[in-house]
């Protein structure tokens, strides 16, 4: 009995729908959807953004390179010395 009446309500419900629909939409799906919009408008527009983010990517990329050979000029100085002695040796 139960289960007729959740049929009839559902089949009732189809019914009640405007047409195209094959299914109802949940509860807040609306809402849901004005919020992406909204989102999707706020963050669409990104004319400037990918010149700022590649800049930013060239300098954090310069700033390790020279970090790296001022950490490490001394050695590598130190060690094609040691090869040039050692070629110039033999």
């Amino acid at each position: 009995m139960n289960a007729a009446r959740n049929r009839k309500a559902a089949v009732n419900l189809l019914k009640s729908q405007p047409k195209g629909l094959d299914r109802p939409s949940p509860p807040g799906a609306k809402l849901w959807t004005m919020r992406v919009s909204t989102l999707h408008a706020l963050i669409g527009d990104e004319e400037g953004a990918t010149l700022v983010e590649y800049s930013l990517v060239v300098a954090l990329i310069a700033v390790l390179c020279i970090a790296a050979i001022s950490f490490l000029g001394g050695k590598v100085s130190r060690m094609f010395s040691t090869i040039g002695a050692s070629v110039a040796a033999a």
